[in-house]
Formats: structure tokens, C-alpha cells, sequence
């Protein structure tokens, strides 16, 4: 699994006010599902992302520091549970605009 951690994690588990399931969705559905995200949620308060699309390891993190939300988490991963292959990428991101 590969993983970055942002500054603004602590020792306890973040409980995200919100869950988005993008997965399936390609450019732009991720970028414009975390936008709507964090308009659903409150200043300060947290949601997770998770997608399926390769792109967002980039355009997540980069929409973060473009919109100066904070992306806390970001891992990527197999999806083992469906026997896939196919690989998920979960992202953390606190909403500080």
C-alpha cells in the first residue's frame, strides 16, 4: 500500500463527517465530487474520497493545494475484497476554506 500523510494527523483515527464513493468515475468526477464534498461539510470538519481513477493520485492532492484544503491521508491500494485487482485510492482531506 503507498501512503502520504499530511501535516494535521494525529495519534487518534479521523472520523470523516462525510463518505464519498467515487469509485468508477474518471476525470473530472473525482475533482468535481471532492468540491461538492466539501461544500456538504462544515469548516474544519473532514471527509474521505475514494476512486478508482489513476488520476486522482494527482489531481486530488493538487485540487487540495489549489483550493488550500488539507489533504491529511492519501493511500493507494489493491482492492482485495472484490478480487479485482483494481486499485483504490482513499484520500482524507479536511476542508480549511
Amino acid at each position: 500500500m503507498d501512503r502520504m500523510s499530511r501535516d494535521g494527523i494525529s495519534a487518534e483515527p479521523v472520523v470523516p463527517a462525510l463518505v464519498v464513493d467515487a469509485s468508477g468515475r474518471f476525470c473530472p468526477g473525482p475533482v468535481i465530487d471532492a468540491s461538492d464534498a466539501a461544500r456538504q461539510v462544515a469548516l474544519g470538519e473532514v471527509f474521505e474520497l475514494i476512486t478508482t481513477d489513476p488520476g486522482s493520485w494527482r489531481d486530488i492532492p493538487a485540487w487540495c493545494r489549489n483550493t488550500d484544503n488539507a489533504l491529511l491521508v492519501a493511500e493507494a491500494s489493491s482492492d482485495g475484497e472484490r478480487q479485482s485487482g483494481e486499485q483504490r485510492y482513499r484520500f482524507v482531506i479536511r476542508r480549511d476554506r
